[in-house]
């Protein structure tokens, strides 16, 4: 099993991936960006013509944001982003989208600040995931009153597209260690059932990695670029 700190590596070198491939331009934005990890990742590969920016409404972790990413992080929330129109090529939302029930007004925000073809990156957890399903109500990214708005992943496609989107790439997809925990908090409480779990844990990886393909993992990511009028 991979440490916490591969497991974001491996996640931000497939984010930056993405925008390697998709973006037209250099400007980039992480919204919500937490402690900066990403940021800092993105300009550690992204290389020095990029111009990169964070969005943080918590006033302490802007602070450490700014410090750790070495990269400018202004307060400010997703539902008024603190930056002009049509300013940025690439927005960055990452589990950020679910934590405010006006998701109109949100999405809306994200496509102001966008130029004319420039790209949104979204991901946010998936409720109708196969680790959701097995897990049931101790679903750890259900977690009330943190998260109040949940996504499908159709959902969350067709509704991009309602919002003048053009959707380029959707997948999903977790870590097995997030899916095998989730589950193992529900089945294997006694020593027969934690003897049966570890049995069929190959099973489980297995039926985890078919949930990607029908896309049932445990997080959505959505690629979609803004509408050239």
């Amino acid at each position: 099993m991979m440490t916490k700190a591969a497991r974001f590596d491996s996640r931000f070198r497939m984010l930056i991936r993405i925008v390697e491939k998709y973006a037209k331009g250099d400007r980039l934005v992480d919204v919500g960006c937490g402690l900066g990890f990403f940021l800092r990742y993105a300009r550690q590969h992204l290389g020095s013509r990029w111009s990169l920016a964070g969005v943080e409404p918590n006033s302490a972790l802007k602070k450490a944001a700014s410090g750790i990413s070495k990269v400018k992080v202004v307060q400010g929330v997703l539902g008024k982003l603190p930056f002009a129109d049509n300013s940025m090529d690439v927005v960055t939302c990452l589990d950020v989208l679910e934590h405010d029930l006006h998701i109109n007004r949100n999405v809306a925000e994200l496509k102001r600040v966008l130029t004319p073809g420039g790209i949104l990156i979204i991901q946010a957890p998936n409720y109708k995931s196969l680790m959701a399903k097995l897990a049931g109500s101790r679903w750890d990214w259900w977690s009330p009153p943190d998260h109040v708005f949940h996504f499908s992943y159709l959902f969350l496609n067709k509704y991009l597209i309602t919002q003048g989107f053009n959707v380029l790439h959707a997948f999903t997809y977790e870590s097995s260690e997030d899916f095998l925990n989730n589950i193992r908090g529900v089945w294997a409480k006694h020593f027969f059932s934690k003897l049966l779990f570890l049995i069929i844990t190959p099973i489980l990886l297995i039926a985890e990695r078919i949930a990607w393909k029908f896309k049932y993992g445990g997080l959505l990511v959505i690629v979609c670029s803004k509408e050239v009028a």
